[in-house]
């Protein structure tokens, strides 16, 4: 058995101000660039995404992925004044803070998910629709300005080695979101289902890949990852429902999880959860590992980096934890 994760390691916070991490979730790279809704921080500087200057789709913008070279993807959206629709949104790319829509107006609403560091870029297409139509959605990478349409409702992610995630869904590709997921590796042209290949049983849900091909995701109630069919579940603080969030390349996952209630809770009371940490086998609660001294209360962890550097949301807002080993203190 691996050994548990050592009680020793301590984090610093960082507050990164503005920053909607529960709703909007976020992406951090290696350099410690932080992204989430319309904001990039950095070094304790907050900078603004501005939508692009010829954006059709409005001013509001929303940032999803950011690689090593601080390349960012996203969507400026809006209000459309289509006789159909009442929302639209355009695919974009920032290189600072001003953004550039990405090619495919013409196709409908478009996202832009992420980038690895090569550059290529992974999306969803909402295609246009009418008040007769069910909605059509279809993923598609971009690469040298090439856009490729995958077969697959959407991605969730890419990897250094152009390894896709996808949510194939519907072979109709003309589902909703409520439609069955059926989570693939699209990788050197095979097609690899997220499945257990010992039991068949295939995952319900997949949020993030890293550089050798790990899968972090679930299958029922159970947190899992997932390498060439084999799986292994990531276990639970104290209470049943575990939602990872991300995956690092050192193997180190992050998300939430419930934790048992000190008194019966109501019946519309909502489940405290804690961010959790989950490394060598272990799971351990976030919060175990900061100064209680500090007043925060750490309840979900949307991102990690190879450093170890964890993105989190907690009752003061979004924060960044640094590993004490690893990072200089904070102003």
């Amino acid at each position: 058995m691996e050994k548990p994760l050592a009680r020793s390691v301590r984090y610093h916070i960082t507050l990164l101000p503005y920053m909607d991490v529960d709703d909007d979730g976020a992406s951090i790279n290696n350099r410690g660039q932080v992204v989430s809704d319309s904001f990039l921080w950095y070094k304790g500087h907050l900078r603004v995404l501005l939508a692009p200057k010829t954006a059709y789709a409005g001013e509001h913008t929303s940032a999803h992925g950011i690689n090593d070279t601080g390349t960012i993807v996203g969507e400026a959206s809006g209000d459309s004044s289509g006789a159909y629709t009442e929302f639209y949104g355009q695919a974009v790319v920032w290189h600072g803070a001003k953004g550039q829509e990405l090619p495919g107006r013409d196709l409908g609403n478009t996202i832009a998910y992420a980038v690895n560091n090569a550059g290529v870029i992974v999306g969803q297409a909402y295609l246009f629709m009418t008040v007769q139509d069910d909605n059509t959605f279809q993923a598609f990478l971009l690469r040298h300005g090439k856009k490729v349409f995958l077969k697959a409702r959407r991605p969730i992610c890419i990897n250094n080695r152009g390894q896709v995630l996808v949510d194939a869904g519907s072979s109709t590709l003309t589902s909703s979101y409520d439609a069955p997921t059926h989570f693939m590796l699209l990788s050197r042209g095979k097609r690899v289902p997220i499945k257990n290949a010992r039991t068949g049983a295939e995952f319900g849900d997949a949020v993030a890949m890293n550089d050798a091909g790990v899968v972090v995701g679930a299958i029922g109630n159970n947190a899992c990852l997932w390498r060439q069919g084999h799986v292994t579940k990531l276990g639970r603080l104290s209470a049943t429902q575990v939602d990872p969030a991300a995956i690092n390349n050192q193997g180190q996952v992050v998300g939430k999880a419930e934790i048992k209630p000190r008194k019966p809770l109501a019946r519309d009371d909502t489940p405290e959860t804690h961010a959790f940490l989950w490394q060598h086998g272990s799971m351990i609660d976030l919060n175990h590992l900061v100064s209680r001294k500090s007043g925060w209360v750490l309840s979900e962890a949307a991102a990690i980096n190879d450093r170890g550097w964890i993105v989190c949301w907690g009752n003061k807002g979004a924060c960044l934890l640094t590993p004490i080993a690893h990072a200089a203190k904070p102003r």
